[in-house]
């Protein structure tokens, strides 16, 4: 090596000639823009980031740790002190002088200090390690390395050379000292923060930086490698192991960084998804649900997120990618000049097509989800109310609707995959086609210089253009995802920043002569006064108007007072408001106006609605909710609610588990449930919504005394009671009544003493005031089994959790997922997938031929160019014919028909599956599996084959192009086979661990949707907030272990790839022999593959994670139950019933097979003749709905037989026979969009007979006021009496010689329930009518009444008959004052 004495580095260079191995930057080049150029700019910086710390200096210091701040700041100075001595030697002359010596050691001492103010600033008062101090750091570090060299390599004094060495040093203590995360220095309140919010830039941009730095080194070796091997350059005879050693620093460390960069960035989508999931529901529990639409929050939460996750996934890999494209170029020109415009130009009009493309992406993306959003919500509706779907026959039509739904939505996704095509295929454009337009403007201008063109640079061309084009087909591919997920982010900001609930309530402590204060942050305060009249009440309404509809009121004129730890009934007609004003009490009215003041201790209000609310958990759960559990008084509670003996027929007891909605309980067991949590809560006011009609006499009574009587528990805590009831019989044991009427006002208020005699509503009632009766003696009863329970082991989720397909995997999933694609499907996407991986990958090949035959003196140049064109050219066609088949024929056939497998399989399923499986279960495979069937497995599965196609045929070239290579492969083989056994075995665990975390996720996410009113009354919005964060974190372990192992597998197989680099390069030195252009053929393939397996691990993990959506659909369908059973075939004539004989022969039922289970009712026989009146009645669990489930044979019969009109039910279909009998359930159910379809889902009756039945029911002026038949039925603003009026409408439209009655007068005031006995009476009055009734006095006068007890039946005959002897049915109505009317 020449003396550096001799090299000329006072000059700019930027490279050294004739010293050095003419192999290093000159020490003028390096001063002035490796030290000069970074010094300046960080001095810059660190002005304007001083000024900002000095500013926070005004307040409170919150990071600790000055030891370690004074260690930092202690380096800072002694690399200061070291400076100062550098810079008095550079002042002084000598060989290592340059023009820009003495700046940059000026330059550097000023970095002393710039980096000991900003230390210690940025330790006191900022949570994170210092950017701006770790970047400069860190390339100043690599820069002050290069510049180390070269002082050493001038071989003259030493002292500088020692001096900037032990700089550097000091400069590499400072950098891991600044690097240090402050997570020990933060308080407390920092440590539950996001740690984005703390973590240094070396857990964000390094990463991906350093993944660059090492990419882009890539062509640069490949260039100096291939003229090694051509004997080209002054090489000296070590350079083969330095190229060795070079290679496997490269690769490794590709590797390496590639794998800490993914790792990081799934870590971070983790968290992503952990927030925004989170924020939805908190938010869910805040909004304003009247100005909302509700079935939204479910579709945000699934598809949103995720598509949300998928997007952002690249958000690095976009101006990375943008970055590493301009310095490709820029190396591109180096090589081939002015035919570096070919590709940019390629890559400009790629760039456009791309945008145009993206900006209907976004659009396409919404119209897309908001399809996903509408039949979600459809679907969930369906299955949270399939006992309401079977009982009406409205299964198939249900079926229907969703299917048409489905296609819908499939219509709107193709939009978006016709966009998803052409930008793929507009993305691979710059790759396969800059090369072409490259080498023949290379070959244009080497022709007009009398040059040809050369093996290396070929090769060397070739690389640079994959490094330039490679990054253009993952931008191109990814902008569209992350614009898309803008569009979803949007969506689910829209919904984030919805305005939330307004606190219209006043609360004003009791003995507080203070400001009222508001129960939430969002409270509008009102300042009342306190005076006499409302310290004595604990609500107090002045002026109020509540409504549902803004302008629209459904109450006016509301002055009322309801007393303190006193009895308040409050009673009306149906459609008078009294729902509206249990919700205006809690808070849950979206429209007001006027003054409610709570005068209570503490603003919770327990709250039972209508419509039990009741959560997938244990029967204990439900009752203690977010209570401390105080077992005396759980007891004291469960037995003031007659649970007792519910318990103990129970198997479990209050350990059951209640199922979604409570669907495992029966009507009167879920009310008392809900009552008991109301009472065990213990809250200063309670608000029942009509809580005792699903109760029979006996357990009623029962109830009343206990909880709400003189006597009861509420009174007893000295708890304001506020009864909202039908059941007019208990007014007189009020403290207090207020009776709202039609027009929404209050009529009377008062005691029943005072209003018995003044009211001319209240004696309107008729109201019998009884002496309290004492029960009969049921000790000996026990309770049936409710409907719709089972506890088979083996019914309801299909899947196992200890399946071995989970371990080992089931080849099977593909045979299935591919026949419901289609075998010629299938055969198409092989043969395009395979002209794919040829023509994509022969072009290297093709290129050696050509510098091949130049080095022959064959002047083809137009040949081999045309012919690398066509196969260019035919890898494009075949990439556009594969992706569009993939994703809008493959996709469409397999959505539509694995979708149709699963909506077919909950159709047909049994009740006992619903009331076994979680409702979020089932709705989990319509939102997150079929999202998963929908949106990655097609692009998966395209990916997966794609890249593994072309890495198979490149390896190929590879062992072609270097022989001995192949020796390696049987060895990387087996290396591969174990890695991916491993792998498999672990993924396909978490894979299906993940799909079911997340099931209880969705269920609570559901669950909280339903009862949201009850939640926010009883105050528990922050525990449920706890709960779904615990869900949450559950959920985010398994998907985060998957990508971790993911990360692993990545990891293996790139350092793989570095082996056989390192092996390839260390066999074409030691061979001298070996072709250096079928080395570069090889090298430039090993190039490409790493991008291949990259791809392949991304994909293939998504597509194992998709399977595991397609083996859930697979197992569910296989395993779920039929309800349908073979034999029942038999179809009955178009006029069956004609005239409704039903007879029951010694009928048996039962809900398992379990011996703790009692049978739901025992050998009942029964003949009901055609045009009868037939009353089914007992107390609640003795199994008169058990009946009518067996009679719409939603439950099997263990024996005996059930006949209508002489056909045996067992032997037909059951949609049949729910679809000819007329139904009318306890909870109505309304699923159609309109009202019309509502009262009419068959579609035959007219107009004129829709308006008949509703005027008949008093519901038409209703109607007409909110637009019509053709209006938008909205049931949240029914009441239930209203709910049940048009169940009653709708049932008057539906041709049936049967109507079976569950309760259908149970929420309705005495006067409505008298018009619908009356229609009933008239408008059936040929019909087969049975009746299962707990108001004994509405069926008094039917023609036969039958009396169930403990599952048995225990008499029957005609009420006169009954009531003339000492029977069961006469004490049941002695209790209830029920007489038959002469």
């Amino acid at each position: 090596m020449a003396n550096a004495t001799t090299c000329d580095d006072a000059a700019f260079g930027p490279t050294v000639t004739g010293c050095r191995g003419n192999f290093d930057f000159t020490l003028l080049f390096e001063q002035a823009f490796l030290s000069i150029a970074p010094s300046a700019l960080f001095l810059l910086c660190a002005a304007g980031r001083l000024g900002v710390l000095l500013a926070r200096t005004r307040g409170k210091r919150q990071i600790r740790g000055t030891g370690f701040q004074r260690i930092k700041l202690a380096t800072a100075i002694s690399y200061g002190a070291v400076q100062t001595a550098l810079l008095i030697l550079w002042a002084r002359p000598g060989v290592y002088g340059t023009p820009t010596s003495l700046a940059a050691a000026i330059l550097s001492l000023a970095d002393a200090f710039g980096l000991a103010a900003l230390s210690w600033l940025e330790h006191a008062y900022s949570p994170r390690p210092s950017a701006l101090i770790n970047i400069f750091l860190l390339f100043s570090v690599v820069f002050d390395a290069a510049q180390t060299r070269t002082l050493w390599l001038k071989e003259s004094a030493l002292a500088i050379p020692i001096l900037f060495t032990v700089t550097l040093s000091i400069k590499i203590g400072l950098l891991a000292l600044e690097a240090v995360e402050k997570d020990s220095f933060l308080p407390k309140s920092w440590r539950q923060r996001s740690p984005e919010e703390k973590s240094g830039i070396y857990n964000r941009i390094i990463p991906r930086l350093v993944q660059a730095a090492f990419t882009l080194t890539q062509p640069l070796l490949l260039r100096e490698f291939l003229r090694y091997l051509e004997g080209n350059g002054n090489f000296i005879h070590s350079a083969g192991y330095g190229f060795i050693g070079a290679y496997g620093l490269v690769y490794f460390g590709l590797a390496l960084a590639t794998c800490w960069y993914w790792r990081l960035t799934y870590k971070s989508l983790v968290q992503m998804r952990g927030c925004l999931v989170s924020a939805l529901y908190k938010k869910t529990t805040e909004i304003d649900t009247a100005q909302y639409d509700m079935t939204a929050p479910v579709s945000l939460m699934s598809a949103d997120v995720e598509r949300t996750i998928q997007g952002c996934k690249d958000l690095h890999e976009i101006w990375a990618n943008c970055l590493q494209v301009a310095i490709a170029i820029f190396l591109l020109y180096r090589e081939v000049g002015i035919a570096v415009v070919a590709p940019v130009v390629v890559c400009i009009v790629s760039s456009i097509g791309s945008v145009a493309m993206n900006s209907f992406a976004d659009k396409a993306q919404v119209g897309w989800l908001e399809a996903t959003q509408k039949r979600v919500a459809t679907t969930a509706h369906a299955i949270g109310s399939m006992k309401g779907v079977k009982l009406l026959g409205l299964s198939e039509g249900i079926h229907r609707i969703i299917s048409t739904l489905r296609n819908a939505e499939l219509v709107a996704a193709r939009y978006f995959r016709y966009i998803e095509v052409l930008t793929a295929t507009i993305s691979f454009a710059p790759l396969l086609l800059s090369p072409v337009f490259t080498f023949l403007v290379f070959v244009l201008v080497s022709s007009s210089m009398g040059t040809n063109v050369t093996r290396t640079s070929i090769f060397t061309t070739l690389s640079l253009l994959n490094l330039m084009t490679q990054p253009l087909v993952w931008l191109f591919q990814a902008v569209p995802l992350f614009v898309a997920s803008l569009g979803c982010l949007d969506r689910i900001g829209q919904y984030l920043n919805a305005q939330p609930k307004t606190e219209q309530r006043s609360v004003y402590p009791v003995g507080s002569p203070q400001t009222p204060s508001a129960t939430s942050a969002s409270s509008s305060h009102k300042v009342i006064e306190e005076n006499d009249t409302i310290s004595a009440n604990a609500v107090t309404i002045r002026n109020g108007e509540f409504g549902w509809v803004n302008s629209r009121p459904i109450l006016t004129k509301m002055n009322i007072g309801i007393p303190s730890s006193q009895l308040t009934m409050i009673v009306g007609p149906v459609a008078s408001g009294k729902s509206t004003l249990a919700k205006a009490i809690i808070g849950e009215i979206p429209y007001s106006s006027g003054q409610l003041l709570l005068n209570v201790p503490r603003s919770d209000i327990a709250f039972c609605d209508q419509d039990s609310f009741l959560m997938n958990g244990t029967l204990r759960s439900n009752i203690v909710g977010f209570s401390d559990f105080n077992d005396s008084w759980y007891n004291t509670v469960v037995q003031a609610v007659d649970l007792l003996k519910d318990l103990a027929s129970l198997p479990g007891g209050d350990e059951m588990q209640v199922g979604s909605r409570g669907v495992s309980l029966s009507g009167g067991q879920r009310q008392r449930v809900a009552i008991a949590r109301a009472v065990y809560a213990q809250t200063p006011i309670a608000v029942f919504d009509d809580v005792l009609s699903g109760l029979d006499a006996v357990t009623k009574e029962h109830v009343f005394e206990n909880v709400f009587g003189p006597r009861g528990l509420l009174q007893t805590l000295g708890t304001t009671i506020i009864l909202f009831t039908h059941d007019v019989d208990l007014l007189p044991k009020a403290d207090q009544i207020i009776a709202l009427g039609k027009n929404g006002q209050v009529v009377d208020s008062g005691a029943f003493e005072y209003l018995s005699q003044a009211s001319g509503y209240i004696k309107s009632l008729e109201i019998q005031d009884k002496v309290d009766d004492i029960a009969p003696d049921r000790a000996g009863e026990t309770v049936g089994v409710p409907a719709g329970l089972s506890f088979e082991d083996d019914t309801g989720e299909a899947d196992d959790p200890e399946d071995i397909t989970r371990r080992l995997g089931d080849t099977s999933l593909y045979k299935y997922f591919f026949g419901h694609i289609g075998l010629w499907r299938m055969l198409l996407f092989a043969g395009f997938q395979c002209g794919w991986a040829v023509f994509s990958t022969i072009g290297p090949v093709w290129l050696e031929f050509w510098a091949s035959a130049n080095e022959a003196g064959q002047n083809r140049d137009g040949y081999y160019i045309g012919v690398y064109a066509v196969f260019q050219s035919l890898a494009l066609v075949f990439l556009a014919l594969f992706a569009g088949h993939t994703l809008t024929t493959m996709a469409v056939k397999a959505g539509i028909s694995l979708h149709e497998v699963t909506l077919g399989t909950v159709m047909r399923a049994p009740m006992s599956f619903f009331s076994t499986v979680d409702t979020g279960v089932t709705t989990n495979r319509f939102s997150q599996d079929i999202l998963l069937i929908d949106s990655e497995l097609p692009t998966a599965l395209l990916e997966t084959v794609s890249a593994g196609l072309v890495a198979v045929v490149q390896m190929v070239i590879i062992a072609v192009a270097a022989p001995y290579v192949a020796i390696a492969y049987p060895f990387l083989i087996g290396l591969l086979y174990v890695l991916q056994g491993f792998y498999l075995r672990t993924s396909r665990q978490l894979r299906h661990l993940d799909l079911e975390a997340k099931s209880p996720l969705y269920t609570h996410f559901l669950e909280t949707l339903h009862g949201l009113a009850t939640i926010r009354s009883f105050g528990w919005s922050d525990a449920h907030n706890e709960l779904n964060h615990r869900l949450v974190n559950s959920s985010q372990q398994p998907v985060y272990l998957l990508y971790m192992v993911q990360r692993w597998l990545q990891l293996a197989l790139e350092l793989m790839i570095a082996a056989t680099a390192v092996i390839l390069i260390a066999v074409a030195v030691q061979l001298q022999s070996t072709s250096a252009g079928f080395i570069g053929v090889a090298l430039v393939n090993l190039m490409s593959i790493s991008q291949e397996l990259k791809m392949i691990v991304i994909n293939w993990a998504n597509l194992e994670t998709s399977l595991g959506a397609i083996a859930r659909t697979k197992t569910f369908a296989e395993k779920t139950a039929n309800e349908n059973q073979d034999g029942e075939t038999e179809k009955p004539a178009g006029s069956w019933p004609n005239t409704g004989r039903v007879q029951l022969n010694s009928v048996s039922a039962s809900y398992a097979t379990s011996e703790k289970v009692k049978v739901a009712f025992e050998d009942v026989s029964l003949i009901v003749e055609g045009g009868q009146k037939v009353a089914i009645c007992g107390r609640s669990g003795s199994g008169k709905s058990s009946i009518i489930m067996a009679l719409a044979r939603m439950l099997d019969l263990t024996s005996g037989a059930i006949t209508i009109d002489g056909l045996d039910l067992s032997t037909m279909p059951r949609s049949e026979i729910r679809a000819r009998l007329n139904i009318v359930p306890q909870e109505p159910y309304f699923y159609y969009k309109k009202l019309s379809e509502n009262l009419d889902p068959s579609g035959n009756a007219s107009p004129e007979a829709m308006r008949a039945a509703l005027e008949k029911v008093q519901l038409l002026g209703v109607v007409e006021s909110n637009g019509g038949l053709d209006s938008d039925l909205n049931v949240e603003t029914l009441s239930q009496g209203q709910k049940q009026l048009l169940a009653l409408a709708r049932a008057m439209l539906r041709p049936s010689k049967i109507l079976v009655l569950d309760e259908a007068t149970s929420s309705v005031d005495k006067h409505t329930a008298t018009i619908m006995q009356h229609i009933i009476r008239t408008e059936f009055q040929s019909q087969t009518v049975i009746a299962v009734a707990h108001q004994l006095n509405t069926i008094i006068d039917f023609d036969h009444v039958v009396v169930m007890d403990a599952g048995k039946l225990a008499e029957s005959g005609k009420p006169s008959d009954l009531l003339a002897v000492d029977s069961m049915f006469r004490r049941l109505c002695d209790i209830q004052g029920a007489t038959i009317l002469n």
